[in-house]
């Protein structure tokens, strides 16, 4: 309309930013958003909208620079207004610094004193939950998911674990707080209706045992009794953080297939998963691996006095996001059930940093500032609290826009050419074949936590940007899986091997024994035994050590090559020569998406 284009161009004369231009019009910052985006991808249909876009752009550029010279005549005498006003519009690369500080992420890490990606992982997983089934990304045509994710973190004992789940799902748990009032009294509700229904049907069944009854009419009755027998409510709660298999699948029932498993203490989820608890060698991924696929579950059962179990969930979606140690995930990788069931393969793994020695706490050290947890708090509550359309058939559904799609068949078709017989992911082919349908479901968590309201609307488009972000994601979480499952392949022996590398270099010993690895290598330390054996690795299939002469074959002393103190020396030892010349393919992939989701490039430019 006439009155909202001069609104919009007087304001951005005047030297307003293009968020205050369009609110000052009465227009949605997303609305105007995805208007900007339509035009430059040249699939607006609105002549009017895409007029006042482009008329925007030219009063915006034009208002820039009549700035830009007020600075320059003004500098001699006092600039200083001006250039604030120009920093203002442009963005000042310290206010944007602080803004990223400001994040909730940087927020927890702060306050708990944990890496960022360690709240940032967790807050992915909150709100892929609190999307649930409402939303689907459609990777192609006919093939579509729902944004079930599975991360796992992974950091040493000594690390602080909780803080990031407990802040990090607090929006959930405020949600949940608010609604089990009536959770309470519509379950006592359906108990005292269920309870009246099953006196009334107990006296129609007395009365069908008299000689004469009209036992067609009492069936009838009792028929009428059970249509109106009350559902049982299902609990708010949508998560767990500790549950075994058959009571994942009732959770995963009562909320129509949508669920969450988190914890920051996941030890007993992976061995749940590794089948500790199940039996006779069965593993109990079963249900996580068709709650993150979105694959049909049916429940089958003899049952009990009210007949036999028969459970169905359609497009399951459930999120797993747990913390555990090194060693029980690097048991887990090496379980070759879990890796041949593709339970491994679906998993995004997080190793983190650690942080212990440094978490020194200051005398006026500031508390948590939940102001700066709002942001992310009101979104995760806007998406919990979205009801699709009245008449909508389906969930959202959003898809990648041409350019997004593009990025995303180069990004398939780079992995795809790795898996090959010769190709540098041929050995974890079944782990990268899963990588970029979970990039797509990232996608679309990033697309709609950037504009909660577009959950409101039938479908939407995943623009370029979001998705070199989730690319970027993406990528890493694949290296990490590559990296850890190969190491889990290698055996413990050569992980060890590398270890007493890495400290033969850094303490300069030219000798060495088991007994002193035994004693002295920086822990965790192995037993002499398995010093030894590590050490005979290292000189028989390696050469990186020689047994020194005349000494005793019980117990050997080996001299160190001197290439391992070189510098152009490593210490790899696992890999074949000309696997070592294939890894740099994926690493260049990972930093090319790093380029593009820092820089906003398109994936040509990059």
């Amino acid at each position: 309309r006439p009155p909202m284009r001069d609104a919009v161009l007087q304001a951005l004369a005047a030297g307003s930013t293009y968020r205050d231009a369009v609110g000052s019009a009465g227009i949605p910052w997303s609305t105007w958003r995805d208007w900007c985006r339509y035009v430059r991808e040249d699939r607006c249909t609105d002549p009017d909208v895409e007029a006042l876009v482009r008329a925007a752009r030219e009063t915006y550029a034009k208002a820039t620079n009549a700035i830009t010279a007020q600075v320059r005549l003004a500098a001699p005498k006092d600039w200083r207004a001006a250039a604030f006003l120009l920093e203002h519009r442009r963005g000042n690369p310290k206010a944007l610094h602080d803004a990223r500080k400001a994040r909730w992420e940087a927020e927890v890490a702060r306050f708990a004193k944990v890496p960022a990606a360690s709240p940032a992982v967790v807050g992915l997983s909150v709100i892929a939950t609190a999307i649930g089934k409402r939303a689907v990304i459609e990777e192609r045509v006919g093939l579509e998911h729902h944004p079930a994710l599975f991360f796992v973190e992974v950091a040493a004992s000594g690390e602080r674990k909780s803080p990031s789940f407990r802040l990090m799902s607090w929006p959930l748990d405020a949600w949940i707080d608010e609604r089990t009032a009536d959770y309470e009294r519509d379950r006592a509700l359906a108990i005292g209706n269920h309870a009246v229904i099953d006196a009334a049907v107990a006296g129609k069944k007395q009365a069908a045992k008299r000689d004469g009854a009209d036992l067609q009419t009492l069936q009838d009755e009792i028929a009428e009794l059970e249509r109106k027998r009350l559902p049982m409510p299902a609990h708010p709660r949508m998560f767990t953080s500790d549950v075994t298999e058959e009571r994942l699948f009732q959770r995963m029932h009562e909320h129509a297939g949508a669920y969450a498993v988190m914890s920051g203490e996941g030890r007993q989820i992976i061995d749940a998963i590794a089948g500790k608890y199940s039996g006779e060698g069965r593993t109990g991924d079963g249900i996580y691996l068709a709650g993150t696929s979105g694959d049909t579950i049916t429940r089958d059962r003899v049952g009990g006095p009210n007949g036999p179990e028969d459970r169905i969930i359609v497009r399951p979606c459930l999120n797993v996001c747990i913390m555990v140690q090194p060693d029980k995930y690097h048991e887990a990788a090496a379980h070759p059930a879990l890796r041949a069931s593709g339970a491994l393969a679906r998993i995004w793994p997080v190793f983190l940093p650690s942080l212990v020695g440094s978490r020194i706490e200051h005398e006026h050290e500031a508390g948590l500032d939940r102001a700066r947890l709002e942001g992310y708090a009101a979104k995760v509550r806007t998406l919990l609290d979205a009801e699709l359309p009245a008449g909508q058939d389906g969930p959202h559904r959003a898809s990648l826009s041409p350019e997004a799609a593009a990025a995303r068949r180069t990004l398939h078709n780079d992995i795809e050419r790795l898996m090959g017989r010769e190709g540098e992911l041929a050995d974890v082919r079944d782990i990268a074949a899963k990588a970029v349908s979970a990039t797509c479901k990232l996608a679309l968590v990033l697309h709609l936590f950037d504009s909660p309201e577009r959950l409101l609307d039938a479908d939407s488009l995943i623009g370029i940007t979001t998705w070199n972000a989730a690319a970027c994601i993406g990528l890493y979480h694949l290296s990490e899986a590559v990296r850890v499952q190969r190491r889990a392949d290698d055996g413990g022996a050569l992980e060890l091997a590398r270890r007493i590398l890495a400290w033969l270099r850094t303490a300069e010993r030219r000798e060495v024994t088991a007994t002193a690895v035994a004693q002295f290598l920086p822990r965790p330390r192995p037993k002499a035994r398995e010093a030894g054996e590590a050490l005979e690795l290292l000189a028989d299939a390696y050469g990186w050590l020689r047994v020194k002469a005349g000494t005793v074959a019980r117990k050997p002393v080996y001299e160190v090559n001197p290439a391992l103190f070189r510098a152009e020396a490593t210490t790899t030892t696992g890999h074949a020569p000309e696997r070592e010349s294939r890894i740099q393919t994926l690493a260049i992939l990972a930093t090319a998406a790093r380029e593009r989701a820092a820089g906003g490039q398109t994936a040509g430019e990059a």
